[in-house]
């Protein structure tokens, strides 16, 4: 670890000082100094999202001029955010991931034997004697019990992830990733629970509390991961670093937290009793300016301590130092993926890297990757220019409108009579204006001038802006439920439908970044947390993860399509008698992510039936009692 010394620290005394918490100090000074431009820019998204003009564009705005901001980029990033959920987070019982067993699967050597002897007693209970099994036999039998560890370490992921409501989080990841470019989704870490359950005794029902060890995810805001700027990727970062705002009460809750230094944490809140954190980072102070909260953009945060979390390569010395253990004096020189916590330029925290392939546990998804740096690019970056135009182009549409809206009158007070026409400067119906002198030279006394309409050449401008909005995101409007003034192809169902699947080519491509950037590895790690810690043998297996979220969706529309055109091609009366057409309709129903009780069950499409025959039955008999009783009157 490189040792920084050019950055602002927190006051604390020498003795609550250590050398690597003054290393990872110097680390987060000189990532927070690199990030400022980054910073500029989710700022200027922000308030572009939340339809607040920077002050340079208020400042170039006239007195009385529209200040109108329509928020074109929050349609664009509400439409993206729902597809994307709809897409990861699919209706019924389908899932954005799938586990595997390897084509060979590794199975531990007793429970081979132990899948072998069950094998070899079902055959004896059969009435066979126990006879070895073949080595096909034994290759399918270490299979067939290589799937039912993968539907049980399955049943257990889905669990946990319905427990720590896994898409209420990845949908605060999406939305950051939209509008900045990036979202942060951090785990699986684990935290140690206290359970309560009830439990049959023999006096009867009892309430007992035990330990759980329990994986959890959370949503990182932006503002505050700060990783190695020099980094391209987050995998080539030598660190990661998560800043994080505490009070007092805060810092005690990690005190009473085995794995942290208790008498470190109690020393620095007694020499530091009004916080460490004296001022308000710049980004801090804009984020409260743009929500509206002006009085308090220069007050300073009293009471509150600012506590680093690093991930990243940490020298065996330092680790030794800090009391760290399993180092040996021979690797002392070395460096260790370590979790290091620091507070002020204290170390209250030191470990090594508590996962088993040292994994850090961060994950980020792009909306679009940055080549030039490790983060990606959002929505309003993309659309900055086209909703700058699309403002300019409605705030001259209002003012010209409201300039236009009546006449200017132009006065020759040497013609017009001030005692006979008094307020002239008010216009009614009717009014009569009284002129004085020579009247012959023809000069008048009330010019009336109109204002030029340009309304509609401006809107046609602002139509225009939010066109080439839909094209530089990729976008169309329709995408977000505004189909208006499509015309051709999209003014039927099928043209609009094949106009949503070539829009669709994007938002795969979007989805792709999700799964590789955050299903894939965080899926991964979930299920090799579930391999380590998970006291559960019989979900242990050999497996693999897949991200299916864009491969699920591409295979939805093609299904979906086969659906449609089978059914076109057999709804003959010649192949319509071997077509089972409720079971076509039901996969259908499916393919299409639709409540499966839209359709009726045979029970009730048969009553419907019958219901229609008896009506046809009765209306026959009314027309022929018609026929009769007209035919009786007629003779």
């Amino acid at each position: 670890m490189s040792n920084p010394t050019d950055f602002e620290s927190p006051e604390v005394s020498e003795e609550l000082s250590d050398n690597l918490g003054t290393k990872v100090r110097g680390l987060f000074a000189t990532a927070e100094r690199e990030r400022r431009d980054y910073e500029d820019q989710w700022l200027k998204d922000l308030r572009q999202y939340k339809g607040v003009y920077d002050d340079e564009v208020v400042a170039n705005i006239a007195a009385g001029r529209s200040k109108t901001f329509i928020r074109l980029t929050r349609s664009k990033v509400k439409a993206m955010d729902s597809r994307l959920m709809d897409i990861q987070f699919p209706a019924g019982s389908q899932k954005n991931y799938r586990l595997q067993a390897t084509p060979v699967p590794d199975i531990d050597p007793t429970l081979r034997e132990q899948v072998i002897n069950e094998w070899m007693m079902a055959q004896s209970q059969n009435g066979q004697p126990p006879v070895p099994p073949t080595p096909e036999q034994i290759e399918d039998i270490v299979t067939e019990a290589a799937e039912d560890r993968v539907e049980r370490m399955s049943n257990e992921i889905d669990d946990q992830l319905s427990e720590l409501k896994y898409r209420e989080i990845c949908k605060d990841v999406i939305h950051s990733g939209n509008v900045f470019g990036t979202g942060v989704l951090k785990g699986p870490l684990f935290e140690t629970r206290l359970k309560k359950r009830w439990i049959e005794t023999a006096q009867g029902v009892s309430l007992v509390e035990h330990e759980e060890m329990k994986p959890y995810f959370e949503f990182v805001p932006i503002w505050d991961i700060y990783p190695d700027m020099n980094a391209m990727t987050l995998e080539d970062c030598e660190y990661v670093i998560q800043r994080h705002t505490m009070l007092a009460s805060d810092l005690r809750q990690l005190a009473r937290r085995g794995d942290f230094d208790k008498k470190k944490i109690k020393e620095y809140i007694a020499a530091n009793r009004n916080g460490d954190k004296s001022q308000t980072k710049q980004h801090e102070q804009e984020l409260r300016y743009i929500n509206g909260n002006k009085d308090s953009v220069s007050a300073i945060d009293n009471k509150q301590y600012e506590v680093l979390e690093f991930w990243g390569y940490v020298d065996g010395q330092d680790l030794v130092d800090m009391g760290v253990e399993g180092i040996g004096e021979d690797e002392i020189d070395d460096e260790f993926e370590a979790n290091v916590w620091v507070l002020g330029n204290t170390v209250i925290k030191a470990e090594l890297n508590p996962t088993a392939h040292g994994t850090r546990p961060y994950n980020f998804y792009y909306f679009e990757k940055d080549e030039t740096g490790i983060f990606g690019v959002g929505l309003p970056a993309i659309l900055s220019d086209t909703q700058s135009m699309f403002n300019a182009a409605i705030r001259m549409s209002i003012d010209n409108a409201a300039i236009s809206s009546g006449a200017q009158f132009e006065i020759d007070l040497t013609v017009l009579d001030i005692s006979k026409n008094p307020e002239a400067t008010k216009i009614f119906p009717n009014r009569v204006w009284f002129k004085t002198g020579n009247s012959s030279d023809n000069r008048k006394a009330l010019t009336v001038h109109t204002i030029p309409n340009n309304t509609q050449q401006l809107l046609t401008l602002a139509q225009l802006a939010k066109e080439l909005g839909d094209e530089a995101s990729t976008m169309p409007s329709y995408m977000g439920g505004n189909d208006a003034g499509i015309g051709g192809a999209g003014d039927t169902a099928s043209g609009l439908s094949m106009l949503m699947g070539a829009a669709g080519i994007t938002v795969k491509d979007v989805a792709l970044n999700f799964d590789m950037g955050i299903t894939q590895p965080a899926m991964t790690a979930l299920y090799n947390w579930n391999m380590q810690f998970n006291s559960n043998r019989e979900i242990k297996g050999d497996m693999n993860v897949t991200a299916l979220g864009a491969v699920s969706l591409v295979a939805k529309e093609i299904k979906s399509k086969q659906l449609t055109e089978f059914a076109v091609s057999t709804g003959n009366p010649m192949d319509a008698p071997y077509v089972n057409r409720q079971k076509l309709n039901a996969e259908r129903v499916k393919a299409l992510d639709l409540p499966e009780d839209i359709l009726y069950t045979k029970e009730e499409s048969d009553q419907l039936q019958s219901l229609q025959q008896e009506n046809q039955a009765l209306m026959q008999q009314l027309q022929q009692l018609q026929k009769q009783v007209g035919t009786d009157v007629a003779a």
